[in-house]
């Protein structure tokens, strides 16, 4: 859908509707990377998002908390 808004957007609606696909595509990388049990992959990826956008920190929080207890449990064995 944002990539056929995007055809008659102007240049700078063009620059948001590319930053949401980013953002979009990077978080279901990031939920893939954790289904597949690549935590670290994952983490690093939400933490990039939580870090840069405030309102993004909250929402991410439950997906890095995840990803954190999955890493140190996997350290411990």
């Amino acid at each position: 859908e944002l990539a056929r808004i995007r055809l008659g957007a102007s240049p700078d609606r063009v620059r948001e509707i590319d930053a949401a696909l980013r953002l979009s595509n990077d978080l279901l990388r990031a939920k893939q990377l954790e289904d597949g049990q690549n935590h670290v992959d994952a983490l690093q990826i939400y933490r990039k998002y939580a870090d840069q956008t405030p309102a993004l920190r909250e929402a991410r929080r439950p997906s890095i908390t995840r990803c954190q207890v999955a890493i140190d449990h996997d350290s411990r064995k």
